[in-house]
């Protein structure tokens, strides 16, 4: 439950830095 639980977050937080990264690409950030 414990390791599920880890791998969870991780995918969700990667997800999270994706989406921060292609919008921030969009909007001309860097």
């Amino acid at each position: 439950m414990t390791s599920r639980t880890t791998v969870t977050a991780g995918i969700a937080v990667g997800y999270v830095l994706l989406a921060v990264g292609i919008c921030g690409r969009f909007a001309g950030w860097w």
